[in-house]
């Protein structure tokens, strides 16, 4: 929950140097953990086997998922729209029921007004908004040439653009309750 343990990115390991990257225990954890980034250009590192098994998993998928043609991906999309609504729905249940809980939704939904009149961090919420729905736009082109001419486009982006920024409302629930 939001008031137990340290979290891994809280701090440098002991002997790390955190001055590589901004002198930032994140973004060591970013860069050497998460990414497994060497500390030099020339030293490529080799290949994580873990992220390189994950990698052709999702391409099997893929390839099985379309192997049939548009036909068979409506109905792959039944399971991929819904299954992470069903799982954030888990997650903020489980969340919601953790002691700390209500600390960190409170701290997600309480304003720090001293923040706003920074432009970085608009830049970031813009940034964070055009990545969220530009995500699936390669996509959405290719499967809105299957529409009917009468479909009405207008409203299909409107409606996609609230769920999606509904979505990442509810998501930041979901992440503060944990």
């Amino acid at each position: 929950s939001f008031t137990t343990g340290s979290l891994p990115w809280s701090s440098c390991p002991e002997n790390a140097t955190c001055c590589a990257h901004e002198n930032n225990s994140t973004m060591y954890y970013w860069y050497y953990e998460a990414l497994k980034s060497s500390n030099h250009i020339n030293s490529i590192g080799s290949i994580d086997w873990y992220l390189f098994g994950c990698l052709i998993v999702a391409w099997v998928i893929c390839f099985l998922c379309m192997c049939k043609g548009v036909e068979s991906s409506g109905k792959v999309v039944y399971f991929t729209a819904t299954f992470p609504y069903l799982l954030l729905l888990v997650l903020f249940f489980r969340g919601v029921t953790l002691p700390g809980a209500k600390d960190g939704i409170l701290y997600y939904v309480t304003p720090k007004f001293e923040h706003l009149k920074d432009p970085n961090v608009w830049r970031t919420a813009a940034t964070q908004i055009f990545y969220s729905l530009g995500i699936a736009f390669g996509s959405v082109v290719a499967y809105s040439s299957y529409n009917k001419r009468e479909n009405n486009c207008i409203l299909d982006g409107i409606v996609v653009t609230l769920i999606n920024c509904g979505t990442s409302i509810f998501g930041g629930f979901v992440i503060f309750s944990l």
